[in-house]
């Protein structure tokens, strides 16, 4: 009976603590009821998973390694499944969907799947095992089922079919010409010109939840002192959702998108234009403080019960070989005891001390955002060309300052120069001398709102290898940079 109550309490213990972490961080319109929807699709997909899986062990040898049980029969299966339940739901958002929302969605999905596993399983296995699972195994899932659903909704947000029959003229325009080029763009996503972006959103969606799953399950079917590694494993997953929990909280709503006629790859290129305008105006005039790395924001119970971790994990390290704790737990191997009891409990201390005094936004907004000047040639289809700078270079495209009169979907060909830097004297490139070429797209311009920079939002097409390669060279100024500004 006491069996019985730790394999059940132990995974609905876990599954509140996650719960009412992550809820408590977001701000939603409906209750939490409703907002936990997500959990009962999880337990949908575990049985839906279980099926596959029975059909699929006929052809899994019963001499397979435990890498290709893992990677195979575990990792890819139930990765599989949750990419098209989380896209299922995902897709069939309402008209406020947000990312952050679909985060939140992706969690809760994931912890209905890993309960319903682990109670699966615990008609089969012992109380410790089942222990084991709700420890590591519950939070696995619900933070890369996080993780996928940030990527999906990403993806699912700059898809651009909702904009363009919303997108605003101006006065200037010319109805005919505006029809026209909708209807260019729409027979280009029909032919498949903007899908390579959204794959890449939805490869990663499916890559790294199954790589780092496929992982988790290998250092559990080997055992040995792989075991040890779990909870590092699980450390990584958690500080990889809460980067990307900190960069979907500011990607706008579905709805607040379309009123304003772009997408999540527009806003990218948007919203970091006005802090480089300013960071270059501070360059010139004096030195600007620099953001810290550490929030140090002490929260009193988080960083008791942090320590209280710290501590046991210390102290059954110090007592294991003395006092021969492993007697306690006797079905287990000294490595899994080490896991369960040491590793486990040290990262979920380090977890709840520094979990929220990182500042996630620091590489992202600061390091790599630093400003770095790119000179180019503007050639437009009439033939007419001028020289212009430009702040960054995102993924997407970049943003053209200036209120010069643009056609909507007007494309344009760009030729870029050598970065430099800021306010300073030429940072340098090697290798990126040579001017690189990419045909363009003006999707998006503003030149009256002054809440918004007063501009062009020019999106990327046709970009070959050279001009990823001329990106990552680029990236790579700002970093040397910023660790100037660092040093200086």
């Amino acid at each position: 009976m006491i069996e019985i109550a730790v394999k059940v309490l132990s995974s609905v213990a876990v599954f509140l603590v996650f719960f009412l972490f992550y809820f408590r961080n977001f701000t939603f319109r409906r209750s939490a009821f409703l907002e936990s929807g997500g959990f009962f699709y999880g337990l949908l997909s575990a049985s839906a998973t279980l099926v596959v899986q029975r059909a699929v062990d006929p052809f899994i040898p019963a001499d397979a390694s435990p890498a290709l049980r893992a990677f195979l029969h575990a990792a890819l299966v139930e990765e599989i499944v949750r990419f098209v339940l989380l896209y299922f739901l995902l897709s069939r958002s309402s008209d406020t969907f947000t990312a952050i929302e679909g985060v939140f969605t992706g969690i809760m999905a994931g912890l209905g799947f890993a309960v319903a596993e682990n109670l699966y399983y615990s008609a089969s296995f012992p109380g410790y095992v089942i222990l084991l699972r709700s420890l590591t195994c519950i939070p696995l899932h619900a933070l890369l089922s996080g993780l996928m659903a940030y990527f999906i909704s990403y993806g699912l947000l700059r898809n651009r079919r909702f904009v363009f029959a919303d997108a605003d003229t101006s006065d200037e325009d010319e109805p005919g010409q505006i029809d026209e080029a909708r209807r260019s763009v729409r027979t280009a996503l029909q032919s498949g010109r903007f899908s390579v972006r959204r794959f890449w959103f939805f490869a990663c969606a499916f890559a790294l939840p199954f790589g780092l799953h496929g992982l988790y399950d290998w250092m559990l079917l080997g055992g040995n002192a792989a075991v040890y590694l779990i909870a590092p494993l699980l450390l990584l997953a958690f500080l990889l959702l809460e980067f990307r929990i900190a960069r979907a909280r500011i990607i706008f709503g579905r709805n607040v998108l379309q009123m304003i006629g772009i997408d999540a790859d527009d806003l990218d290129i948007i919203l970091p234009q006005r802090e480089y305008e300013r960071r270059i105006d501070e360059l010139q005039e004096s030195s600007t403080e620099n953001a810290g790395f550490f929030l140090w924001n002490w929260q009193p119970w988080r960083t008791f019960a942090g320590a209280a971790f710290l501590a046991a994990a210390i102290l059954i390290a110090v007592l294991a070989h003395p006092v021969q704790l492993y007697q306690l737990v006797p079905e287990l191997s000294q490595q899994l005891f080490r896991a369960l009891f040491v590793v486990f409990p040290l990262t979920v201390g380090l977890i709840l001390l520094f979990g929220d005094k990182l500042n996630y936004s620091y590489f992202q907004d600061m390091m790599l955002r630093t400003p770095a000047i790119v000179g180019l040639e503007l050639r437009r289809e009439n033939g007419a060309s001028s020289p212009i700078s430009v702040l960054d270079l995102r993924a997407a495209g970049v943003f053209l300052s200036g209120a010069e009169d643009f056609q909507k979907f007007e494309r344009v060909r760009l030729t870029f120069g050598e970065p430099r830097g800021g306010g300073r004297e030429s940072d340098g490139v090697p290798g990126a001398h040579a001017p690189i070429s990419v045909d363009a797209v003006v999707s998006w311009s503003n030149r009256r709102n002054r809440s918004l920079p007063v501009g062009h939002v020019c999106r990327f097409e046709h970009r070959a290898f050279r001009f990823a390669l001329y990106r990552l060279l680029y990236q790579w100024t700002k970093f040397l940079r910023r660790l100037g500004d660092l040093g200086g």
